[in-house]
């Protein structure tokens, strides 16, 4: 009877790990204020976009002749954001005035002898006002030589019109691009950080408290690891998952978000890689900081994969082109690449379901890499162990028992 009261208990002594790794992170000072930042942060990201994006600017014309007053009225009112308002002048010379008083913004000059149309302005006029009327005097001057010619304006126009054909769709937004790629980024960053961290320390710290010896004689090596594992794993996630939730509704109730449902399609995706991508670097956080005996050793022991958070982090900052697309079949890079090209354009499903196959075979590396070292190196006291002579180890002989097994 003892015996299996015993085996029952093993058995199911990882979700007791994992429920107690659940209410610790959960009612953590460090997590409830880093959650509470970064939700501030997304939330005001969004407002932000909001208002930026949906600014509008207004530009006050002058035209100066009839001929111009009739070119600027062609362009003028609301074209989305952009705001053209018309206002008359006799001559340049009012009208260059009204410039540098700061009454209208620029002033459209009809040609002399021949030269082109004049826009005028205090300084640099804005390019997206120079386009307008460049287009408005293009348009103007095209339709006055076909009647001229005895053609028809408007079909001459339509004629020359060119319409641009992509035969693979893709946004042209690079500052939209670098900004979710650095999101995903940053919110993968923080939660390594946070939660492997606090993963490697608590390993570290139950060896220099001998606590470890007591949890390994009422349960498995694997058991306890699990649980750590699995409870942080599921803390980190709902905290994404949070993050995601509270984004999707801010963007629906501002409205006017651009690339919106590009940005909730490649979220949806960043979960997903991220639950792969971050279970992964738990695994190895938590293997890695058995090998300290003490707290201060715990940033030399978990170097490796600090590395790896690191170049993750630093590439989806800088990474762009080519590089995105090796970097979205890595492991734990596609956390943040993958997403980022389903959020650029359109990506084959077959990459994606391969980029996360790749992930999930890495994960289970993780695991038996990150198991092998926690079974030798959790009951190891005294000096910090190496990595190598550890894996030397795993591999020489099995793994020692618990107490009571």
């Amino acid at each position: 009877m003892i015996r299996r009261f015993r085996r029952a208990f093993r058995r199911a002594a990882w979700p007791l790990v994992a429920g107690r790794e659940i209410r610790v992170s959960a009612t953590s000072m460090a997590v409830r204020v880093s959650t509470g930042i970064t939700l501030l942060a997304v939330l005001g990201g969004i407002i932000a976009v909001h208002f930026l994006t949906n600014r509008v600017t207004t530009y006050r014309v002058g035209a100066v002749s009839a001929d111009a007053s009739a070119i600027v009225q062609t362009v003028a009112g609301r074209h989305g954001t952009i705001v053209i308002r018309e206002q008359e002048f006799s001559d340049r010379q009012s009208a260059e005035a009204a410039v540098r008083s700061g009454r209208i913004d620029a002033a459209l000059v009809p040609p002399r002898d021949g030269s082109g149309w004049l826009v005028v302005a205090k300084r640099t006029p804005s390019a997206t006002l120079v386009a307008y009327l460049t287009q408005a005097v293009q348009r103007g001057v095209l339709q006055d030589a076909a009647v001229r010619a005895g053609l028809a304006p408007n079909a001459l126009i339509a004629a020359s019109r060119v319409t641009p054909v992509a035969l693979v769709p893709q946004r042209q937004d690079q500052a939209a691009d670098r900004v979710i790629a650095a999101a995903f980024g940053v919110l993968f960053f923080v939660s390594c950080q946070l939660f492997g961290t606090a993963m490697s320390t608590g390993a570290a710290e139950e060896k220099e408290s001998r606590v470890v010896e007591v949890l390994l004689a009422a349960i498995p090596a694997r058991a306890l690891l699990a649980g750590k594992i699995v409870g942080n794993v599921a803390v980190a996630f709902a905290q994404m998952t949070l993050y995601a939730a509270a984004a999707a509704a801010a963007a629906a109730a501002v409205g006017g978000i651009p690339h919106l449902d590009a940005i909730l399609r490649s979220g949806g995706w960043f979960l997903l890689f991220y639950l792969v991508g971050f279970t992964t670097v738990a695994f190895l956080f938590a293997g890695l900081g058995a090998l300290a005996s003490r707290i201060p050793d715990v940033p030399a022991a978990t170097m490796p994969i600090q590395l790896l958070v690191i170049a993750t982090y630093i590439f989806a900052l800088i990474g762009k082109g080519a590089a995105v697309t090796v970097a979205s079949f890595l492991p734990v890079l596609c956390t943040v690449a993958m997403p980022q090209r389903i959020f650029a354009g359109h990506v084959p499903g077959w990459q994606v379901g391969l980029a996360l196959l790749a992930a999930v075979l890495f994960s289970g590396l993780a695991l038996t890499l990150a198991s092998r070292i926690y079974q030798v190196a959790a009951l190891h006291s005294g000096v910090r162990l190496r990595l190598l002579s550890t894996l030397r180890s795993a591999s020489r002989r099995p793994a020692p028992a618990s107490a009571g097994s």
